[in-house]
C-alpha cells in the first residue's frame, strides 16, 4: 500500500493570513456605485463572492480622476502651503490674571453690607445681606464679543444664609455696581473646593469679573476664595491654505467634504468650502508650528 500525504510549505499560513485580509476599493464614480442600489455597486457583489470570508470598503468618489484616488490612498504626494508659513497656535490664554491675595488692591465691594478683606491671605466677602451682593475687579482691558474667559479657583469658604443663595461667577461689564453679566450667567457655586468654569463673552465687552450672590441672603452670607486665575482666549480659527497641488476634497464636480489627517506633525482636519478653498483646523492646543511651503498633507485614509 502507498500513502501518499501533503505537506505545506512554511509560507502556507502566511498565505492562507494574507488571503483572510479585508480589501479597500479605491476609485472614482463606477467604485462609489453612483446610479445603482447599493447592493448592486462592485466591491459589494465581489465580496459576495468570498462568502463573508473577506469584506470590501469601497472609498469611490464621483469624479475624482487617478490623481486625486492616489492622493487619498496616500500614492501621490497633497503638497500645501499656508499664509505666513505656520500651523497658528490654538487654545493659548491671550492674557492671564493670577492673585495670591497679599491685599485686596484693586477688588471692589458689590453692596453696601459686610466686610471685603483678605485676612488669611484669602478674598473674603463676608457679612452680605444686600441683593446681588459679592466682590468684583476690572481687568484692565476689554475682553469683546466671542472671546472666552475661563477662571480656576479654591472656593474655601461659603455661607449662603439661612436661604443658601449660590455664589453666581463670570465677566460682567462692571466692578463698582451689580453691573450686567456678559457671559453665561447660570455658573454658579455652593461648594467648598477647586472650580473651573468658563464662559463666552456675548453682547458688550466684558470689563470686569466677578463673584456675587445670585439672590438676597436671608441671614448675613460670605465667602472666601484663593488661588484665583484669570485666563482670556480669543475664538479658534483655522489656517487658511493659499496654494495645494491636488485637490481631494471633491465629490462629482462639488467642492464639499473634509479630510482628517497630519500636517507638519500636527494632527488636525481639511476642510473646503464651496469655492474650493481649503483651511486646516488642528486638532490639539499649542503653540504655532512651522509649515514650510510644499509641507505634505498625508490623509489618514492613506494606508
Amino acid at each position: 500500500m502507498v500513502q501518499i500525504s501533503l505537506r505545506l510549505s512554511p509560507g502556507a499560513n502566511s498565505v492562507r493570513r494574507a488571503f483572510n485580509r479585508n480589501i479597500v476599493a479605491w476609485g472614482d464614480s463606477l467604485t462609489a456605485g453612483s446610479g445603482v442600489a447599493g447592493s448592486l455597486t462592485y466591491p459589494v457583489q465581489a465580496a459576495a463572492l468570498f462568502g463573508g470570508a473577506r469584506s470590501i470598503t469601497a472609498k469611490g468618489v464621483g469624479g475624482q480622476t487617478a490623481e486625486q484616488i492616489a492622493a487619498r490612498q496616500g500614492g501621490r504626494a497633497i503638497l500645501v502651503s499656508l499664509a505666513e508659513n505656520i500651523i497658528g497656535a490654538k487654545g493659548l490664554p491671550l492674557q492671564s490674571w493670577s492673585f495670591d491675595f497679599a491685599s485686596t488692591a484693586g477688588w471692589t465691594k458689590i453692596g453696601s453690607s459686610g466686610l471685603l478683606d483678605n485676612s488669611g491671605n484669602v478674598l473674603r466677602r463676608s457679612g452680605v445681606t444686600d441683593n446681588l451682593g459679592g466682590t468684583a475687579i476690572l481687568l484692565g482691558k476689554t475682553v469683546p464679543s466671542g472671546h472666552t474667559i475661563t477662571a480656576t479657583f479654591d472656593l474655601t469658604e461659603y455661607s449662603g444664609g439661612s436661604n443658601a443663595v449660590k455664589i453666581k461667577i463670570g465677566p460682567a461689564s462692571s466692578s463698582g455696581s451689580v453691573g450686567t453679566w456678559q457671559g453665561i450667567e447660570n455658573v454658579t457655586a455652593d461648594t467648598i473646593g477647586q472650580h473651573v468654569v468658563s464662559h463666552s463673552v456675548s453682547g458688550a465687552s466684558a470689563l470686569a469679573y466677578a463673584f456675587r450672590f445670585n439672590g438676597t441672603p436671608a441671614t448675613a452670607a460670605s465667602f472666601a476664595i484663593d488661588n484665583l486665575v484669570i485666563e482670556e482666549r480669543a475664538p479658534y480659527a483655522a489656517d487658511v491654505v493659499t496654494t495645494r497641488t491636488i485637490n481631494i476634497l471633491q465629490d462629482s464636480g462639488v467642492f464639499t467634504g473634509s479630510a482628517s489627517g497630519t500636517l507638519a506633525g500636527q494632527r488636525g482636519t481639511m476642510l473646503t468650502d464651496s469655492a474650493g478653498s481649503w483651511f486646516f483646523s488642528r486638532m490639539d492646543d499649542g503653540d504655532a508650528v512651522p509649515c514650510p511651503a510644499g509641507t505634505v498633507f498625508l490623509p489618514d485614509e492613506a494606508p
